[in-house]
């Protein structure tokens, strides 16, 4: 899957980007963006084993450089559960995850016929709860010390879900191209 949209794009992750995703993955500060006291102390290989089978890992693109990453899961009927994350700390805090999450909705809802998104944050994120919020996702319940991370600390999520007839798209769907099957 590509989906461009101006200097954007979403594309499927393969095992080249295993090195930049094992980086992300491994940076302590960047852990503690989305809630973790530490980072994830993943090895390459092991991302290279679940890239080689997962095609819902997403590389987000901007100007030509990876610079974040969406993974989704179906988890109900046309309902897909959403984590997406801008990697790249001077990219964040520009309206770019507003961008983002516009266009992989535009495909979920419109091309690939889901009826309903859930994302959840932790209750410490304010910026993305304000992101979801603006995209039109209704807040469904706060899970308090819902989960022990890998080094033993307890995290709180707030969950949200938004239906295809509540979308607020940041971006104009007449802009977006996307093509389903990219070989890579």
């Amino acid at each position: 899957m590509k989906i461009e949209y101006a200097s954007f794009c979403i594309r499927n992750a393969d095992v080249s980007d295993a090195k930049i995703i094992c980086k992300w993955w491994n940076d302590d500060n960047l852990a503690k963006t989305i809630g973790f006291s530490n980072n994830f102390n993943i090895k390459e290989e092991e991302i290279i084993m679940q890239l080689a089978h997962d095609r819902n890992h997403l590389i987000l693109g901007y100007q030509s450089q990876p610079i974040g990453e969406v993974i989704f899961r179906e988890v109900g009927y046309k309902t897909i559960k959403l984590m997406i994350r801008i990697c790249v700390s001077s990219l964040r805090d520009r309206g770019y995850g507003k961008i983002f999450i516009s266009m992989i909705l535009q495909v979920l809802f419109y091309e690939l016929d889901h009826e309903k998104i859930i994302i959840d944050t932790d209750l410490e994120n304010i910026r993305a709860q304000h992101v979801f919020s603006t995209l039109g996702f209704n807040k469904i319940r706060v899970n308090m010390d819902c989960y022990k991370d890998h080094h033993g600390d307890m995290h709180s999520l707030v969950e949200y879900e938004l239906y295809r007839d509540e979308f607020n798209s940041y971006i104009n769907s007449e802009d977006l191209v996307f093509h389903p099957q990219v070989d890579q």
